[in-house]
C-alpha cells in the first residue's frame, strides 16, 4: 500500500486547521462543536444523529456533549443548536461525542482526480466487539451500553463517488477503524475481545462534484482510492485514540493525587 497520506496540522495557537483548500471546506472548533462548512453542497452518506442516510448538505458538525448525556430527543436538541447558529437543519448533518474536540485528528490524502480529508474523534470507553455477541441466543439489550464515548469518522472527498462507491467507502473506513483499534490494543471489558468499534460509532462520507472530477466507482482496498481512504481513517483513529488514552491516564493520575491529598488532610486511610 503506497503511503500518500499526511496530517493536516492546525496553525500555532489554533485547535483545528481553519481551511482545507482542495474541497473549499472551512474548519472550526466552536464552543460545543467541530464544524466543517463546504462552499458547495456535498453528496453525503452517513449514520449521523441528525441527517442520516443519503442527502446533500453544506454543513457537517460534531457536537461535544457530556459523558452522561441522556436526552431522549437528541434530534431536537441538535436542531435547536443549529438554528442558534443560523444553520437550517435540512442543510446539515450532526454527530455527537463526549471526546474532547481538541483531540480530533485531521488526515489528508491525494490521488489522480480526487483528494480526501478525514476528521476523527476517538474515544473507546464503551469499546465493543462483534465477538461479544456471537453466543447462542439474542444479545441482552440491557448489556448493550449506549453512551457517547464513541468514534466519529468524517471523510470528505474532493471528487465524485457514485452512490455505490459511497457505500463501499463506509465498508473500507470501518475496516480501517477496526485495524487501528487492534493496533492500539483496545479490548472490551465484558469479554476481553479485540474491539471492533464502540456501541455508538458514527460515520460520514461525503463528496463534491467539480468540473473536472474523475468519477470513482470502486472504493475497496484493491483500489488506490480505497487504500488512501483506509490510511486516512487508520492514522486518524490511531492519533486521536492515542490522545484520548493519554488524557485518560493524566486524569487518572490527577484523581490519585487528589485522593492522596484528601487522605493526608483528613487523616483517612
Amino acid at each position: 500500500m503506497q503511503n500518500n497520506w499526511t496530517f493536516l496540522a492546525p496553525q500555532p495557537g489554533q485547535m483545528a486547521p481553519n481551511w482545507w483548500e482542495p474541497g473549499r471546506v472551512h474548519i472550526d472548533i466552536e464552543s460545543d462543536a467541530l464544524h466543517l462548512a463546504a462552499e458547495q453542497p456535498l453528496r453525503v452518506l452517513s449514520s449521523a444523529v441528525l441527517g442520516a442516510g443519503l442527502r446533500d448538505s453544506h454543513h457537517v458538525l460534531n457536537f461535544q456533549v457530556e459523558a452522561d448525556y441522556a436526552r431522549t430527543d437528541p434530534e431536537n436538541d441538535i436542531a435547536s443548536r443549529l438554528e442558534r447558529r443560523g444553520i437550517r437543519p435540512d442543510d446539515a448533518l450532526a454527530l455527537m461525542t463526549a471526546v474532547r474536540l481538541a483531540d480530533a485528528s485531521y488526515v489528508v490524502a491525494k490521488g489522480e482526480g480526487w483528494d480526501i480529508l478525514t476528521v476523527v474523534t476517538c474515544g473507546f470507553r464503551n469499546a465493543a466487539s462483534v465477538a461479544d455477541f456471537l453466543s447462542d441466543g439474542r444479545p441482552d439489550d440491557r448489556q448493550c451500553v449506549r453512551t457517547v464515548g464513541t468514534i466519529n469518522i468524517i471523510s470528505v472527498v474532493h471528487g465524485w463517488l457514485t452512490d455505490g462507491a459511497l457505500v463501499n467507502a463506509v465498508m473500507t473506513a470501518t475496516e480501517a477503524k477496526t485495524a487501528a483499534l487492534v493496533a492500539l490494543g483496545v479490548r472490551t471489558r465484558s469479554a476481553n475481545n479485540w474491539a471492533t468499534g464502540t456501541t455508538s460509532d458514527a460515520i460520514v462520507i461525503g463528496c463534491d462534484k467539480f468540473a473536472k472530477a474523475h468519477q470513482v466507482t470502486y472504493t475497496g482496498l484493491a483500489t488506490p482510492f480505497g487504500q488512501a481512504l483506509a490510511q486516512t481513517v487508520y492514522h486518524g483513529v490511531l492519533d486521536s485514540g492515542a490522545k484520548y488514552r493519554a488524557r485518560l491516564q493524566l486524569s487518572s493520575v490527577a484523581r490519585c493525587v487528589e485522593d492522596v491529598n484528601f487522605r493526608n488532610v483528613t487523616g483517612r486511610s
